[in-house]
């Protein structure tokens, strides 16, 4: 029995060293596909978050294109004949280049293409996004801030008058007083608006939903400073007083008309005042750009000014200017612009995204689509 016992003894560790053996024939034959897998896992989260970071880098290219958009910035298409405007962003987003491609799709749409890549690696991400701008009514108003003095009727100068700029109007006969220091523009006065395009603009920047009625819009009050929809049911005549110290943060809109009183100090921000009668302000009120002044109807600007750039129109009307002060920038009236005397008019360039009107601001209303790649 001893000797059996003994017998025994390695043949109970053959089994043993069998058993390992097999189990670590087993192991490997699982543990392999598995630190493959993992190693794959890894690579892929690798190459995923390298990914994330070309689309974050895109993104901000799109959010770059919006600007643009909004500011009509020069090379920006505005029709389908229009080549698309193709930049690189300048030093890049976190390292990665970035380019972009703005199309004109329609009158209120364009498309951004951007495209970030990582100069190291080869990754890229990209995102296509269209982006809604509010209807601007197919009218462009950049070409009229651009000339001093623009009338498709008469332009009338007076004494010690003094103009710096060009001038645009459909013949000699129709330009009288001073001469302009810089030319004469005699060609007929094309792409006029109408008062219906102007309020289609307009209209999209405002909420139409809640007008404001009260008489006196008082620039002081954030409520009251815009963007704001200005009309009273049953009364689109009806004159609306201006009065108050502060800047616009939007744009105004009236049905009617407005008066700045005379204790008005206002800086029009960027911003525009539209009313669909006229405009006249006080020979005491202040009013600094830049922004635009626009009135379907008469526009009398009388007040104290600063050499900011201002664009005062009269879409259906005359304009009289007579203000206290320098006036730097654009005047289109019309019937008639008529200078009182001793009056000094200075254009200068507006500069990008400093006027809210057609061809020189659009206003971005969504984003219809947004398609990461």
């Amino acid at each position: 029995m001893r000797l059996l016992k003994i017998l025994n003894k390695p043949q109970e560790g053959q089994v043993l060293i069998l058993m390992v053996l097999i189990i670590f024939a087993v192991s490997s034959l699982v543990m392999i596909p598995l630190l493959n897998f993992m190693s794959t896992g890894v690579i892929t989260n690798k190459k995923e978050g390298q990914n994330t970071q070309e689309v974050y880098a895109a993104e901000a290219g799109v959010r770059d294109a919006i600007w643009k958009i909004q500011r009509v910035v020069p090379g920006l298409p505005k029709t389908q004949s229009d080549s698309a405007l193709q930049y690189t962003v300048s030093g890049g987003v976190n390292g990665k280049s970035v380019n972009v491609t703005v199309s004109w799709i329609d009158s209120a749409t364009y498309r951004v293409h951007s495209v970030a890549a990582n100069p190291s690696t080869g990754h890229t991400g990209s995102i296509d996004s269209d982006i809604q701008i509010g209807n601007t009514g197919g009218i462009d108003l950049s070409a009229f801030t651009k000339f001093a003095l623009t009338s498709p009727g008469t332009i009338t100068t007076k004494n010690n008058d003094v103009i710096n700029g060009d001038v645009w109007v459909p013949s000699l006969s129709s330009y009288s007083g001073v001469p302009p220091t810089g030319t004469i523009n005699v060609a007929p006065v094309t792409g006029w608006p109408t008062a219906a395009q102007l309020q289609t603009f307009f209209s999209s920047q405002v909420d139409m939903t809640a007008p404001y009625s009260a008489n006196t819009i008082n620039v002081s009050q954030s409520g009251q400073s815009g963007p704001l929809y200005v009309f009273t049911a049953g009364s689109p005549t009806k004159t609306y007083t201006i009065t108050g110290s502060g800047q616009l943060k939007g744009s105004i809109y009236v049905i009617g008309n407005v008066s700045f009183d005379q204790q008005t100090n206002l800086n029009l921000n960027g911003f525009t005042i539209f009313a669909t009668g006229s405009i006249s302000t006080g020979t005491q009120s202040y009013v600094s750009g830049p922004g635009a002044i626009i009135a379907v109807e008469n526009v009398s600007f009388q007040p104290h000014v600063t050499p900011n750039y201002i664009f005062v129109m009269s879409v259906g009307g005359a304009i009289n200017l007579q203000p206290n002060g320098n006036f730097v920038g654009a005047l289109a009236g019309d019937t008639t612009i008529t200078l009182q005397p001793n009056c000094s008019v200075s254009w200068t360039a507006p500069g990008v995204g400093n006027l809210d009107v057609p061809g020189l601001f659009n206003v971005v209303q969504k984003i219809k689509t947004w398609t990461i790649h």
